[in-house]
């Protein structure tokens, strides 16, 4: 009997380890795609997703050291023009502590200026925390990398 309650405690136990490596790399992919969202809101001027994702406490500190609010940010949706460009996400890091994600990652825009092809290259990072059945943003920095 004892030897029967040990199996099933050991395995109760490896189903349960594969189950919270499974519920981590989903939590990964969920950040990542988030993320991708983001960027793409921002050429889109989707201010329904910020909405969403923002939470209430959002700070967002720009390349010149300002600080902007999740109010602050909504109210540009009234000066928003859409965008033209495709981006690319890269050497993304990205860690996950339970209830809260940190990613980090270099983004490279591209667009066309004056019929010629430019490209912007920064480096972000964006604090998330799960609530509500959600990831929701909490904090970002961005600094521009060479141009």
């Amino acid at each position: 009997m004892a030897r029967a309650f040990l199996f099933v405690l050991i395995v109760g136990f490896a189903l349960g380890c594969w189950a919270q490596s499974v519920s981590l790399e989903q939590r990964k992919k969920d950040v990542e795609q988030l993320e991708r969202d983001v960027v793409q809101a921002n050429f889109d001027c989707n201010y329904d997703l910020f909405r969403r994702v923002e939470a209430e406490e959002f700070l967002f500190t720009d390349a010149k050291g300002n600080v902007i609010t999740r109010a602050d940010d909504l109210a540009g949706e009234k000066d928003c023009k859409k965008r033209e460009a495709t981006f690319e996400l890269s050497d993304i890091h990205l860690n996950v502590y339970g209830d809260t994600a940190v990613f980090n990652a270099q983004l490279a825009i591209h667009r066309m200026k004056d019929g010629q092809p430019i490209t912007t290259n920064s480096r972000f990072t964006d604090v998330l925390v799960w609530r509500e059945g959600r990831w929701q943003l909490v904090a970002g920095h961005a600094s521009r990398i060479g141009n």
